[in-house]
């Protein structure tokens, strides 16, 4: 036997990566509205599906807390089948399915086994189409959703994404997308029957079938499990997002914290945009991977926290650039200085040629990898789908990005990686962090409550 020392073994090296192939399928757009896509990726007997339907209107302070109730009492019954028949039917079909709402929209997600896709889709255009939200149920969700929404304001991370979206959206809807408790427990029965039925409706909303399936079976069992879905106009929409205007830190004071949640974010593009390649390579050389700048400074050199990192955030009416994490509160004034000096890297110069050729292939390698999966595809398809863009834009990413270059990173960044165009919100004991934070960057501090 020939014993080799461990520095001499090198790891191959990574080969030219392949083009993405992605599966079969085919569209429909029913006569309601509703647009369908069936995508066939057989592999395991299942099929994953999505539904989104846009709820997106401006104007009414108590949407937030009809959105949420709404989307927790969905399963609560229908005007065939009560909360528990609902859920041993899916149990039978070996499916499962979940529900959620945000200022866009009423999502639902499940899967299913194959050979039970017809009866798993009547369940669903049930669910959707007509919910019954007895008043009992809805009582028990009401009080359920007010607690959940009392334990996201008590922690830090709920307090600085409630804090972040006030600063950056304002008095828009996405700057209230979390009600408060107390307009939760006023949410009504009657208003969630007259909620749905302005809001939930078919034109305009998407549902994507992903897995064992036919492409134009799948077309076809849709149509005649929503084939009675009706109702009149749909999502009018939100009004535009105003400019990110400069201002302090919003340091929110939570007295004898330990540690200080960071928040920092900025408008970014969204995937529409001719720009998106070139801010989605430069993220993830800043942070929006383990290998990032910002995890190799901040986590790995001076060992302030266990995980930092940026990403790309799109909805339909706004995209972010947003940065995240937790830090003791000793450093949390040096946190941001590194985070700046980073940020400063970034639109300096240009990124080095093996960090660019690294970045690209972790994009382009966890894309390949992530379609390969029923779930995270069907998933992709939707937000593709809710945006707008075609099938084809999965397969045609790969290549936009392996066409950036070093110079264009550079001048992404000098757009949307300079410190003053972001804000900025921390978490924390503002006794402590105050007096090293204020001879930094101008500061207000907010009660958290």
């Amino acid at each position: 036997m020939i014993n080799v020392a461990p520095s001499l073994v090198q790891p191959p090296a990574v080969g030219k990566m392949r083009a993405l192939k992605l599966p079969s399928f085919a569209e429909r757009t029913l006569k309601s509205g509703l647009h369908v896509v069936v995508a066939r990726k057989p592999g395991i007997p299942l099929v994953e599906a999505r539904v989104a339907v846009p709820l997106c209107r401006g104007g009414d302070s108590g949407d937030p807390a009809r959105r949420r109730v709404m989307a927790n009492s969905l399963l609560a019954g229908t005007s065939r089948r009560s909360a528990l028949q609902i859920a041993e039917d899916l149990q039978s079909m070996g499916a499962s399915l979940d529900v959620g709402a945000d200022a866009d929209d009423l999502s639902l997600s499940g899967s299913v086994l194959s050979t039970q896709i017809s009866p798993f889709l009547d369940l669903l255009a049930e669910v959707i189409i007509s919910p019954a939200f007895p008043d009992n149920d809805v009582s028990i969700e009401r009080e359920r959703t007010a607690q959940e929404v009392m334990l996201i304001r008590s922690q830090p991370g709920g307090l600085a994404q409630i804090a972040l979206a006030k600063r950056l959206f304002g008095r828009h809807p996405y700057g209230a997308a979390l009600p408060t408790p107390e307009v939760v427990m006023k949410v009504t029965t009657s208003q969630l029957k007259a909620f749905h039925k302005e809001r939930v409706l078919p034109k305009g909303s998407v549902l994507v079938l992903v897995g064992d399936i036919s492409p134009q079976r799948g077309l076809d069992l849709v149509e005649q499990a929503f084939g009675d879905w009706k109702g009149r106009g749909a999502a009018v929409g939100l009004p535009p997002v105003a400019d990110l205007k400069s201002g302090p830190v919003q340091l929110i004071h939570r007295d004898g914290s330990v540690q200080s949640t960071m928040r920092v974010a900025r408008f970014g593009v969204t995937p529409q945009s001719d720009d998106f390649a070139r801010l989605l390579v430069a993220n993830l050389i800043f942070g929006g991977y383990f290998a990032a700048r910002l995890s190799d400074n901040i986590r790995e050199d001076k060992g302030y926290t266990y995980g930092i990192g940026s990403a790309l955030q799109a909805n339909r009416f706004a995209a972010l650039l947003a940065i995240g994490t937790d830090v003791a509160t000793d450093v949390t004034v040096p946190t941001l200085v590194e985070l700046h000096y980073e940020m400063g890297r970034m639109v300096a110069l240009p990124p080095k040629p093996e960090e660019l050729e690294s970045a690209k292939k972790y994009q382009a390698g966890t894309l390949a990898m992530s379609v390969n999966t029923q779930a995270y595809l069907a998933s992709q398809l939707l937000g593709i789908l809710k945006r707008g863009q075609p099938f084809e834009f999965l397969r045609d990413l790969p290549k936009l990005v392996e066409q950036v270059k070093g110079e264009d990173v550079q001048e992404i960044s000098e757009r949307f990686l300079a410190p003053p165009a972001f804000a900025t919100v921390i978490v924390g004991d503002a006794n402590a962090v105050l007096p090293r934070l204020e001879p930094y960057m101008p500061v207000k501090v907010i009660e958290a409550g």
